[in-house]
Parts: structure tokens; sequence; C-alpha cells
């Protein structure tokens, strides 16, 4: 039976802390997640995160860029070296205009100065190294959708690296009016590529697609659900994939919560995905990382409101005028969270 074991909270400090992502690397888990005072907001930084107990975690990296920073994704680029990715938004998360850059480290701790990779609006969204390769399927903003979905439309196309600063397209995944954005990757032993796809235009549910070396041509299958930040990973020789759910739109209308959102873990099989866990989060919540320790034991990293949803914490008690932000939505906290799941 899938059941979380225990759940941990990695910070709580009344700012939007969100997107995450997880390694383990030299006896330790590494989260990385960004900082900001809201969901979008120009004074966010990205933020490394290290614990060597699985209990406590210390905060060791921080680092900021002109703009607002999104998405910071941690690489093991080698035994001896971590790569970190982040995407700057220099005009604001709103403006849908952003730039790529990765920096390393031999220690976790200090970085190198950030190198620009790609055009701009260019977002390799995650990578994972495969066969002395790196692999990242990127998408690129095109075109506005129309004034009644308003969502933006993407072309994804799955690039390779040798270094993870020089790039190269090897093919388009899916057309251009899927408008797939956040993708999820995994290659099988034999080279098979399996990756889950969030798409940005109604009816939101998730694409998968395959392919065989040279992964030029691709098979689609259609999924019962949407998935927003999906991450793949193998366990007991079977698939699964984690990312943000609609509990209304997949049934779940029992929730507690004023909002739909919440955090999945799904079986994932040829042409479906199969609902096997949710864990506790709501509000503006998930981007799941995942990782094992040497002895197997599985973990996952996301963000969430659920909290002060929930009235366990009480909203920090800011002045009237800065409790909105830009949008005139009310601020709420997000905490990050790490924990130990286990799917049978």
């Amino acid at each position: 039976m899938a059941k979380l074991l225990r759940l941990n909270t990695v910070i709580r400090d009344g700012f939007h802390n969100a997107f995450t992502d997880m390694q383990f690397w030299k006896g330790c888990f590494w989260i990385s997640y960004r900082k900001g005072a809201t969901h979008m907001s120009m004074d966010s930084e990205a933020i490394i995160a290290c614990s060597s107990d699985q209990y406590r975690f210390r905060e060791v990296v921080r680092l900021k860029m002109t703009g607002d920073v999104r998405d910071p994704k941690i690489i093991v680029a080698d035994p001896d070296r971590l790569a970190l990715t982040i995407c700057a938004m220099p005009e604001g998360a709103e403006a849908r205009m952003f730039q790529q850059y990765v920096c390393f480290s031999d220690d976790g701790v200090n970085f190198d100065a950030p190198i620009a990779i790609l055009p701009s609006n260019q977002w390799l969204w995650r990578i994972i190294p495969f066969g002395g390769k790196f692999y990242g399927v990127a998408y690129s903003t095109l075109t506005p959708q129309t004034p009644t979905t308003q969502l933006f439309n993407y072309r994804s196309e799955l690039m390779v690296s040798d270094d993870l600063v020089n790039w190269s397209k090897i093919s388009q995944v899916g057309q251009d009016d899927m408008a797939l954005a956040e993708t999820g990757m995994y290659f099988s032993p034999s080279g098979e590529l399996w990756t889950v796809n969030r798409r940005n235009v109604k009816p939101l549910t998730a694409l998968l697609a395959i392919a065989r070396p040279p992964y030029t041509d691709w098979e689609y299958h259609e999924l019962n659900t949407n998935i927003e930040a999906p991450i793949i990973f193998e366990h007991r020789n079977s698939l699964y994939v984690s990312g943000r759910c609609n509990n209304v739109r997949d049934g779940r209308v029992d929730h507690p919560h004023a909002e739909p959102e919440g955090l999945a873990i799904w079986k994932l099989e040829r042409g479906q995905v199969i609902s096997i866990l949710r864990l506790p989060a709501a509000g503006d919540c998930s981007y799941p990382g995942i990782a094992k320790d040497p002895a197997g034991r599985l973990f996952i990293s996301y963000y969430s409101q659920h909290a002060y949803m929930d009235g366990v914490l009480p909203l920090p008690l800011y002045p009237e005028e800065v409790r909105m932000d830009h949008r005139g939505v009310l601020l709420k906290p997000a905490d990050i969270y790490f924990g130990q799941i286990e799917l049978g």
C-alpha cells in the first residue's frame, strides 16, 4: 500500500518558498527551491538546503539573478560536481521573457558564476543524464492563446548536451497546438525515452510521449488527468510520476480546501496513469523532487500552503496594504516539505 511515512518541514519563514528539486549526493540530501515575497516577485532568490540526517536542513546556498528567479534545478554532473540551472525573468514572470543559466560546484556550497545557456525564451525545465550525455525538453514561448483561455502557447523540443552549457536540438516533442510545457523524463535501460508533458491548453490533460533512439519519432498517449510539474521515477521495477493534480477535475470533490490544487503520485503505464497516493498539499503547491538514499528508501520534496489554509497556522499579521500582491491577491506564505514515502 502506498503511504506517506513521515513529513518534515524544511523551511517555514513567512515567505513564498516554492518549486523544489532534490538530489542525494555525497551522503546528503540537497533541496533547491525559490524564495520570494509571492509566487511571482522580483525579490526572489534560488536557495539550496542540505541535510545529512534526513530531518534537519540547513541553508547553504543563496543565489540572486536580475529579475524574478524561477525553478532552480539540481543536476549531479558527475560524482564530484553539482550543477544548478536557474531561469531568470528580468522583467518579471508576467512578461514571459526569460533566460536560463547554469553554474557548477565541487562541494555543493560554492558555485561558479552562472553561465547563460540557450537563446532567450527557451527553457530547459528539467535535465537528466543518460549514457554520458545530458538531455532536457526545452519549451519556448509562441504567441498567446485566445483571450478566452488566457494561456500561453509553447513549442517543446528535445535537446542534448555533453557539458550542460552547449545544447543542440534532436526533435520536436508534440505539435505547437499541444502547448506542451514542463516535462518529466525517464530513460529505460534499453534507451527508450518516456516524457510526461504538462499541457497548457484545454482540456489541460497531460501527454505521454515515447521514443526510441535516435529520438526523432514519437508515439503519443493522452493521459486521463492533468499533471503539472511532472517528475518520472522508477521504484522497484515500476514507473511512477508525481506532480500537481486537480482534485475537482479528478472527481475528488470531498477535499477540504478552498482551492482544488493538490499533489499526487500516479503509477505510470504505457497509455495511462493510475492515482495511488495524495499527499498533504493545497493552494499554491506541488513541484516535487524525488531522491533515494543508499538503502533505496524513497523521499519527496515539495511546497504547499495547506498549513495556512487548514488553519493550523495563522497568516502572518502584515499590515493590510502589504498583504495583497500587485494583482490584489492575498499573500499566503508557502512552506517546503521533505517526506519519506512507501509505494508498496
